[in-house]
């Protein structure tokens, strides 16, 4: 059923983006976060870009397929010295996030031809992710050293959400926008995440 349903939403993305009127580029910076044990406290800081199409425009509104990329970075560190005893524990992170959207825009950066200078924008689609840890505990007290390392790739269930603001003379086509992204896990960790990004959309 799930693979089913991705199968026809990525058929109905080709068929849109066949009908696309102008392309779309974003580009600027994400904090992802989650409740897993250490990024619940240290968010990845993560690299965002983001193209997209557009279609069924009009001066108000217009339909677009988008794929937000992310790739971020999260550490942690924590050490505790007791005399001559210590204990260490050094965790990093690193991930991929590529989903694909279908989202409604109205307003500014909806399309070309939008006359507004505020737009917001909301929408839903699955997303793809791959998530790589590493983790050195040591403990000198109890002669522990434990390393290892672990990758997990997972699809998600994404919505997003967001506002966009026109700048410049070419205020129809340049934009700032601030927005957030909710992934549900589907398989892999099945967690949920928190997306906030800002960008440059151009």
């Amino acid at each position: 059923m799930k693979k089913s349903l991705f199968i026809a939403f990525i058929c109905l993305c080709a068929f849109f983006s066949s009908q696309a009127q102008h392309f779309t580029n974003g580009a600027g910076i994400s904090l992802i976060h989650d409740e897993t044990k250490y990024s619940r406290e240290n968010p990845y800081m993560a690299i965002a870009y983001t193209p997209g199409v557009t279609f069924k425009e009009n001066r108000e509104y217009a339909y677009s397929i988008n794929a937000p990329i992310r790739i971020g970075y999260s550490k942690y560190y924590y050490n505790q010295t007791y005399g001559n005893a210590s204990v260490t524990d050094d965790w990093k992170s690193y991930i991929v996030q590529v989903p694909l959207m279908f989202n409604f825009n109205y307003g500014a950066g909806s399309s070309q031809k939008a006359r507004g200078r505020v737009g917001f924008f909301g929408g839903a689609g699955y997303a793809a992710q791959y998530r790589a840890y590493d983790e050195v505990y040591t403990d000198t007290y109890n002669e522990i050293r434990i390393s290892g390392n672990t990758s997990e790739f997972s699809t998600n269930i994404a919505l997003n959400a967001g506002i966009r603001f026109a700048v410049g003379r070419s205020y129809r086509r340049k934009n700032l926008e601030l927005g957030v992204g909710y992934f549900v896990g589907v398989t892999g960790e099945t967690h949920q995440l928190l997306n906030f990004h800002f960008l440059f959309n151009f």
